[in-house]
């Protein structure tokens, strides 16, 4: 038969001498919780005057009665004090978790012997085997078509910012989250955080203060906390557990109270009703209740056991169903329902499945293996509400691969199996509508490696019809441990998993990796680290007040849907952090937030030049037929403030419906206010990023290289008042069989300047040396084959900075890049206004006879200038790399609270980027792009410049290029798309020639 279990070990929150630095107190503080419970059958709680009767097998509906309100307020003072007086930390023994023998005085669910029928003999789980390092930050080779981005990146709780907000000491963190369109909130046992969105601290509260747990006669601890934001009602919910610190730190009887906390509005600063939904005094503790809130219920479930902590039996598991209408109205009497009578000793540990699609059928799942020695998932569907009296349930068991008990997590310097992992029972479960995804620990053997590891058992159960199990597998690395998994669905079925992992030479890091919909099932991408570990963690030193063994962790990572962009997700999960406080060293756990989003790319592909045509442009009377402004040919007028283009590309232009990707010229003109497009594959979600700006009036282009999306088509945004746009193409991105169209990058040479004397340009190729400005009407011929680093021969097409100075026409001038040759293409590269100097990127094919380009000026007369970059090969050349494209994502943005995390510009200090000063910006290993890329495709916009200027964007380097990616007046906000070479280590510089402007990098895609 399958072992018993013991008691979890719930360590103590011990308090700490010393008044806390911020304590967000109640507004009104609550009327007192009971301290009796009457006895009805095996046992009753007294629920705010309300008697809740526990043995109620018939469903019989009963009353939950809100003892008070209280709040959470915002944060008026810092958040961290530099020092404090501590007073000596308590300490209070503890029991482990885990299987022990049958005889052992803690059983925790043995079933009675011939309850339960013989278990059948399945084969094992197939296993996962995750790459055994986990990639830098922000980054995620998938090798799966798609990328993992993570905008926003923030630290969480963590013991040292309790220490420093509330003067507390605890450990584990239980790690929960919860998200809406305005905040994220994390919990953890002893302290609730609120966060905005883009980062920063607006609120806490301790968690004993905030769910008014009993203080007399000693105060009893909160544990096991859970944070759900209700996107149906707008509003957030939370449960806990506390039990009595006389019961561990005397031999005493347990007790226990579980909690219910609602908020009153959309935000969680502020007032919150509370509820008592079990409570005892006399010696049973509640343990682990679990969460779920769907469109007319709220489902709260949880373990009971009897005795003291040295010695404690499972009593059964309660699971309630309480209205939910009634507790977001605060109604003094909230009916519950009992779904399975209570106590119900036939099952163990039931987790509520959280519902991401609106639904009045609830579910939750518990572990057959884990409890009662058979393989099987328990499926359970509940309907009806208790307001109603028809709350009945239907349960379904579900044969499953065993799940083995983990074995403890390895920890650097000797700490071998010193990590607990607990066992196998279910501890994240999440809902799509169609599939529910179930997942906890348990133990298996990763590819390469002969040694049982800790892993994560991942289960998906369709729901559509029948339940059935349709996905069964361990997630395993090789020579590591991975632990506490946390399971959330993204918009597209997106399967996000967020956990911990250690090794022998890996501190306990935070980690995530995804199932991208549609893929193999049992595959996942490979993991992300959203934090390393800085330090092992053993709170069994005895500056940690731990008793021997391996060192609780806590139960959980925290995952949330993100209701104001489905495509994205929010993840939490706990690493080990170094401190300076000698107290906390070994035991300081920290967390880390981050908003992750997996994006599309595409294939790596070769570059095809084509010969510039226009596809789309939304002003009357344009002459472009077939026009692709709405994607069905007719052009749909100017594109108004905050609506959508669609362009269809594919098939259009001499774009092939094969193309993964095109080089387009995208031009703003009729424009009535300050604004930006936005351009991506049409079908995903649009991202944070510009690609063009400007002011009321102006005609700005610039050069987009996008991944085509759905039906070959790309999205344009525009976000304030009206502008026309029109589309040119330059060339796209589709699979070859020769060696053509590969990207070779060079860093920035200056090959043409037609201003007198035309310095630093080695060899000038504007036609002959002084060939000054150029006139109206007139070509301007380049032979760039052979210079700048371009080879004589075997360079199909090039990548050019052009640059118009000092042009004279009154009205709106442009400039057109083609191929040296007598046909000049309907289509614009580069449009200025008199007296402006502006620059755009243009990959242009060249003349197969001599190697050249053409560049013709519409009206008056300009001077111009030619940086080139990079060239794509031609038939005849073997070198260079393919081109994968993604949904863009800003990784740089100088700006003070931009809100762009990881922030790779940091090192700048997140300040304007000043005279003659130079910055680098990490790409390389940064949101999908591979360690082996050898140069990037970003948009780089220049914004609140103090004087006419110019940005050179380039591999790092000590002596900076003579050649300019970003040109700009005074005031201006001006974007360029920049394709450059990474240096060695990644990454790419950005110096600023004059004054001061603000930065702003959107990454595009990369060549590898």
């Amino acid at each position: 038969m399958r072992l018993a279990r013991r008691l979890r070990n719930i360590l103590p929150l011990i308090a700490v001498g010393g008044v806390a630095t911020v304590t967000l107190l109640p507004t009104a503080a609550a009327s007192a919780a009971p301290t009796g419970a009457a006895r009805v059958g095996q046992a009753a709680r007294s629920l705010a005057g309300h008697v809740l009767v526990r043995d109620a097998p018939s469903g019989s509906v009963v009353d939950l009665a809100p003892p008070g309100r209280t709040s959470i307020e915002p944060i008026s003072a810092p958040a961290h004090s530099a020092s404090r007086a501590r007073a000596p930390f308590a300490t209070a023994p503890f029991a482990d978790r885990g299987r022990a023998s049958a005889s052992t005085a803690n059983p925790e669910g043995a079933p009675p012997p011939g309850r339960w029928p013989a278990p059948k003999t399945l084969p094992a789980a197939p296993v996962t085997t995750l790459h055994p390092a986990a990639s830098a930050a922000g980054s995620s080779s998938s090798g799966s078509g798609h990328a993992l981005q993570t905008p926003v990146a923030m630290p969480g709780p963590s013991l040292n910012g309790e220490i420093g907000m509330f003067n507390i000491f605890h450990w584990p963190a239980d790690l929960q989250i919860g998200v809406s369109s305005s905040n994220v909130v994390s919990i953890v046992n002893s302290s609730i955080w609120v966060y905005a969105r883009t980062g920063g601290l607006v609120g806490a509260q301790d968690s004993a203060t905030f769910f008014n747990a009993p203080t007399s006669p000693e105060a009893w601890y909160l544990s096991d906390p859970q944070v759900r934001f209700d996107a149906m009602s707008g509003r957030w919910f939370m449960t806990a557990m506390s039990y009595d610190q006389t019961g561990a730190s005397n031999g005493n009887a347990l007790g226990g109270q579980v909690y219910l906390a609602v908020s009153a509005t959309a935000s969680p600063i502020g007032a919150w009703t509370h509820y008592v939904l079990a409570q005892n005094t006399t010696g049973l503790l509640y343990d682990q209740p679990f969460l779920a809130v769907d469109q007319d219920k709220v489902v709260v479930s949880w373990n009971d056991y009897q005795g003291n902590f040295s010695g404690t039996s499972f009593v059964g598991q309660e699971t309630w169903v309480i209205q939910k209408s009634s507790v977001i109205a605060a109604s003094p009497h909230a009916p519950a329902v009992s779904l399975f009578g209570a106590p119900d000793t036939s099952r163990f540990r039931i987790v509520p499945v959280q519902q991401e699609a609106p639904s009045t059928t609830a579910e939750a799942v518990y572990n057959r293996d884990q409890s009662t020695g058979q393989a099987l998932v328990g499926f359970i569907t509940i309907t009806g509400t208790p307001l109603q009296g028809n709350v009945t349930y239907t349960e379904t068991d579900l044969p499953m691969s065993p799940t083995p008990l983990p074995p403890s997590a390895d920890q650097p310097n000797g700490l071998t199996a010193s990590i607990a992992t607990n066992d196998d029972r279910f501890i994240s479960a999440i809902s799509s509508g169609t599939t529910t995804w179930l997942a906890g620990n348990d133990g298996c053997t990763p590819a390469g490696d002969p040694t049982t590891r800790p892993c994560m058992r991942l289960i998906a159960v369709t729901t559509s019809a029948s339940p059935a199990v349709a996905q069964d597998f361990d997630v395993g690395v090789a020579g590591a441990g991975v632990y506490y998994p946390a399971l959330v669905l993204d918009g597209s079925g997106d399967l996000y998993v967020t956990y911990t992992m250690s090794s022998t030479s890996l501190d306990p890091s935070a980690e995530i990796a995804v199932q991208v919909a549609g893929s193999a099932a049992g595959t996942l991408t490979d993991p992300e680290t959203i934090q390393a570990g800085q330090a092992t963690y053993d709170n069994n030193q005895g500056v940690c007040g731990g008793t021997g063994g391996p060192s609780r962790w806590g139960d959980y990572s925290g995952a949330a849907a993100d209701p104001a962009a489905p495509q994205s997700v929010w993840l939490a999960a706990t690493d080990a952090a170094a401190s300076s406080l000698p107290e906390t060293q070994g035991c300081a756990w920290a967390s880390e937030i981050v908003q992750a989003t997996v994006v599309p790319t595409t294939a790596s592909d070769p570059y095809h030049p084509l010969t510039p045509t226009r596809i789309c442009d939304t002003r009357t009377g344009n002459g472009v037929a077939p026009n692709q402004c709405n994607g069905n040919g007719a052009a749909p007028g100017t594109l108004t403030g905050g609506s959508t283009l669609t362009v269809t590309v594919a098939g259009h232009g001499g774009v092939p419906a094969s193309a993964s990707a095109a080089v387009m010229n995208v031009t703003v003109a009729d424009t009535t206010a300050k604004s930006y497009l936005t351009v991506w594959p049409s079908g995903a979600a649009m991202p944070l990023a510009s690609n063009l700006n400007w002011t009321a009036g102006r005609v700005v282009p610039n050069l987009v290289q996008v991944p085509l999306g759905a039906a070959g088509a790309i999205s344009v945004f525009n976000a304030v008042g009206s502008a026309d746009v029109i589309v040119d193409v330059a060339g796209y991105f589709a699979p070859s069989s020769g060696t053509d169209g590969r990207f070779n990058p060079l860093a920035p040479s200056r090959i043409c300047d037609t201003r007198p004397p035309q310095q630093d340009v080695a060899s000038n190729q504007c036609n002959a040396p002084g060939a000054g400005a150029l006139g109206a009407g007139t070509v301007l011929a380049v032979h760039v084959a052979g210079h700048g680093g371009v080879p004589a021969n075997g360079a199909e097409a090039v990548v050019l900075n052009v640059t118009a100075v000092g042009p004279t026409a009154p009205s709106t001038g442009y400039l057109t890049v083609y191929p040296q040759g007598p046909t000049r293409p309907t289509a614009s590269d580069l449009n200025f206004h008199q007296g402006q100097t502006i620059a755009n990127r243009v990959v242009v094919p060249l003349n197969p006879a001599n190697g050249e380009i053409d560049i013709y000026n519409f009206t008056g007369t300009t001077n111009v200038v030619v940086d080139v970059n990079g060239w794509y090969s031609s038939t005849s050349a073997t070198t260079g790399s393919l081109f994968t494209g993604s949904v863009p994502v800003r990784i740089c943005d100088t700006r003070a609270g931009s809100g762009v995390e990881p922030n790779q510009c940091d090192a700048n200090g997140s300040q304007p980027l000043q005279a003659g000063q130079a910055f680098s910006v990490q790409v390389g290993g940064t949101d999908g792009v591979p360690a082996n890329a050898v140069a990037v495709v970003c948009n780089v916009t220049v914004a609140a410049a103090t004087q006419r200027g110019y940005l050179t964007v380039s591999p790092p380097t000590t002596s900076v290029p003579v050649a300019s990616d970003v040109n700009w007046a005074a005031g201006e906000t001006v974007p360029n798309l920049v394709v450059v070479q990474l240096g060695a280590n990644g990454a790419i510089q950005l110096y600023n020639a004059l004054g001061q402007a603000q930065v702003v990098v959107d990454l595009i895609g990369w060549y590898a």
